[in-house]
């Protein structure tokens, strides 16, 4: 009897872990978020411009993995001057404006940093586990492609290019 009971516990495991993988894990529009900037001010997924593509990265002032694929980021400045690039955190604006001090993000125009306090819009809405997280949007809006935690930077800039 117990064999039988934690065969089915194994198997409803299973079948729950199948279907979630089968579920799209990465939503085709925009999350619709809010967020506070460094200087006060508010912007919103609705007030992005839908003629340009958006690079939306989801960080952790202190993860280390999000501190690299910053200095990546602007190491490649070029590449995404173009594009509207979104770095969004739940944590303080304190926290947030010592990250940004630290890597002089005020200098790069394309890149808006903010906070969206304990909403946690981003998180929820892409399901995500590890950061950074990054969402890659077309012209128009269209989701190209979503990396999470650590990746090869030369891959998720490829994608980028692609935009």
């Amino acid at each position: 009897m117990v064999k039988k009971i934690f065969c089915f516990a194994c198997f409803l495991c299973w079948r729950t872990a199948s279907m979630k993988a089968q579920q799209p894990k990465n939503n085709a529009l925009i999350a619709p978020f809010t967020m506070q900037k460094i200087d006060g001010t508010i912007l919103k997924a609705s007030q992005l411009d839908k003629t340009r593509s958006v690079i939306l990265i989801c960080f952790s002032t202190d993860c280390d993995h999000c501190k690299n694929f910053t200095r990546q980021l602007l190491d490649n400045y070029k590449m995404i001057i173009s594009k509207q690039v979104v770095m969004i955190t739940w944590q303080s604006i304190g926290a947030l404006t010592q990250f940004s001090r630290q890597f002089n993000l005020s200098a790069y125009h394309a890149i808006q940093i903010g906070t969206e306090g304990n909403s946690f819009t981003i998180p929820s809405y892409y399901n995500v586990t590890k950061l950074p997280f990054v969402a890659l949007y077309k012209k128009g809006g269209a989701l190209q492609q979503t990396f999470e935690g650590e990746q090869p930077f030369n891959i998720i800039l490829r994608s980028i290019n692609k935009l």
